[in-house]
C-alpha cells in the first residue's frame, strides 16, 4: 500500500531519469510493471524507463512514484496533482482511473473525452483544502508540493493517530503535468 505522505528523497527529480544497469535489471525483472497499480509499460529508445521508476526496490509507474514524492516537480510544475479524500478507493484504483481518464482525453473521441472530464471533475470534488488541515500551517498551500510539506509537519502524531487521520488521502495527477506520459503510454500499451 502506498503512503502518499512518505517522503523518499532517493527518487530522482526527473520522471524519465537515466537508467543505470541495476535499475534496468530491476525494470526488466518486473517486466516494467508497477508494484502498486499493476500497469505495464514498455521501454523505448527515447524513454528507456518507460516512465517507470525503481523506488525502495520496487518498480512503480510515474503516477504511483509521484504519489510517494509529492514535493518533486513534474515537468517543472510543483502543482502536478491534487490530494483527495477517498475512503472507497485505494491509491492504485485512483491511479488506474486517472490513467484511463488521461487516455480518454487524448483519444480524440469527443463523447469519451466529455465523460472522462466529468469523472475527473467528480474526483476533484473530494480534493482536500486548507480548511481541512488549517492546524498544519497558517498559510494556505498553493501547490501539491507545499501541501506535502505541510502534511509532513505532523510528526508529533503517533503512528495510529497519523493513520487514522490520513489513511484515506489519495493522489490524483494533474492532466497537464502528465499528458506527455499518458500520450507515451497510450502509444506503447498493448
Amino acid at each position: 500500500m502506498l503512503n502518499i505522505l512518505y517522503i523518499d528523497s532517493t527518487v530522482p527529480p526527473d520522471l524519465n531519469q537515466k537508467v543505470d544497469r541495476a535499475q534496468w535489471a530491476k525494470l526488466k525483472q518486473a517486466r516494467f510493471t508497477c508494484a502498486c497499480c499493476g500497469y505495464q509499460s514498455a521501454p523505448s529508445e527515447s524513454v528507456l524507463s518507460g516512465f517507470m521508476q525503481v523506488v525502495n526496490k520496487e518498480v512503480l509507474c510515474a503516477i504511483c512514484a509521484s504519489a510517494l514524492q509529492l514535493q518533486r516537480p513534474v515537468r517543472n510544475l510543483a502543482n502536478h496533482g491534487f490530494i483527495i479524500m477517498a475512503s472507497d478507493l485505494s491509491q492504485s484504483e485512483v491511479t488506474s482511473l486517472s490513467r484511463e481518464i488521461g487516455f480518454a482525453i487524448l483519444s480524440g473521441d469527443s463523447a469519451r473525452r466529455e465523460r472522462a472530464e466529468t469523472v475527473f471533475e467528480q474526483l476533484l470534488e473530494s480534493e482536500i483544502t486548507h480548511s481541512d488541515f488549517q492546524f498544519l500551517t497558517e498559510e494556505e498551500p498553493q501547490t501539491c508540493a507545499e501541501m506535502a510539506v505541510g502534511l509532513t509537519v505532523i510528526s508529533s502524531l503517533n503512528r495510529n493517530e497519523y493513520a487514522k487521520y490520513f489513511k484515506d488521502l489519495r493522489y490524483v495527477p494533474n492532466f497537464v503535468a502528465f499528458s506527455h506520459i499518458y500520450e507515451y503510454w497510450s502509444k506503447t500499451s498493448s
